[in-house]
């Protein structure tokens, strides 16, 4: 998403020659963003971290069934 921001910048310019009149056009394009992106890292960064303390909770409880299966 921030790679997004980054490389959807651009801008340039146009020049249009018309028979009367020559019309100079700017163009700037740039992605901003919104409360959406910043709820979408928040959620993803709590999954990660939800993520790893289940997957510790299940490494312990693996453990002492191996451990009360060899006894």
């Amino acid at each position: 998403m921030v790679m997004m921001c980054v490389s959807f910048r651009y801008g340039f310019t146009l020049n249009i020659n018309l028979f009367f009149a020559v019309l100079n056009v700017d163009l700037e394009e740039i992605v901003e963003p919104s409360i959406g992106f910043y709820l979408f890292m928040l959620a993803t960064i709590t999954s990660l971290i939800f993520t790893h303390i289940m997957v510790h909770y299940h490494r312990k409880v693996e453990e002492l069934k191996i451990t009360f299966e060899n006894d």
